[in-house]
């Protein structure tokens, strides 16, 4: 649970400086036979000092990761799994606005299974038989009543990443410089007209949204996003 791989370098240091210290020298025999003998006039003053440096060190790092890293540890994990549901809840609000406006027949059921991204790309795939598909109605059917709908539901889903990003204390900068790039996105997705252009636009944000789409990697098994929270 180390998140600092230099203080988990330090702590294995320290064990090792214990353990060639200590009065036992059956430690030092062996490195000796090795051909890696150290030799001092002094070398019990040394093997003292060495041995309670060592210990101090490693009693020290042992009490941080108690009383720090892993309280920050339990309090990232406790943050996630509640984004994570907001996230859940933000994406099935918005496949029941999808669903209404595709006019499939659906059940209770429906919107939870469409959070897979394979069956999410299958179901609003199927051809409609006038030359259109499913999603195409969704697009089609996004007036200003639905635009608004959604812009509050994206809003929200911003608010809640900043507020995600505040909390947690991550050291990846290039996975917060993502996340921070999809809230920014969320904000321009939801300022929009209901213009054709910029509602393809904003239908291209959700189909890869949804979907796993992107023009680099083409179609994902994973929700990219969702990852990117986990791997904090």
């Amino acid at each position: 649970m180390f998140s600092n791989l230099r203080l988990l370098g330090l702590f294995i240091l320290a064990i090792f400086v214990m353990a060639a210290t200590t009065d036992d020298p059956f430690l030092r025999n062996n490195f000796c036979s090795l051909g890696v003998c150290f030799k001092s006039p002094n070398y019990e003053f040394w093997n003292q000092l060495f041995h309670g440096l060592a210990t101090g060190t490693v009693i020290s790092v042992l009490f941080f990761w108690l009383l720090v890293e892993f309280p920050r540890h339990r309090k990232r994990e406790r943050l996630k799994r509640v984004f994570e549901a907001q996230y859940r809840s933000f994406k099935l609000q918005c496949i029941d606005v999808f669903l209404v406006l595709s006019k499939a027949p659906t059940d209770s059921g429906t919107a939870t299974t469409l959070l897979s991204q394979e069956r999410f790309r299958e179901f609003f795939k199927v051809d409609t038989g006038d030359g259109q598909n499913r999603w195409h109605r969704v697009l089609n059917g996004l007036n200003d009543y639905y635009l608004d709908a959604l812009a509050r539901k994206m809003e929200n889903l911003r608010d809640e990443l900043r507020l995600f990003l505040l909390a947690v204390e991550a050291e990846d900068k290039d996975l917060i410089l993502y996340l921070k790039d999809f809230a920014e996105g969320t904000h321009y997705s939801i300022n929009r007209s209901n213009d054709y252009d910029e509602v393809k636009s904003l239908g291209g944000f959700f189909w890869s949204l949804f979907t796993g789409w992107s023009l680099i990697d083409g179609y994902c098994d994973e929700d990219v996003f969702l990852e990117a929270v986990k791997r904090i």
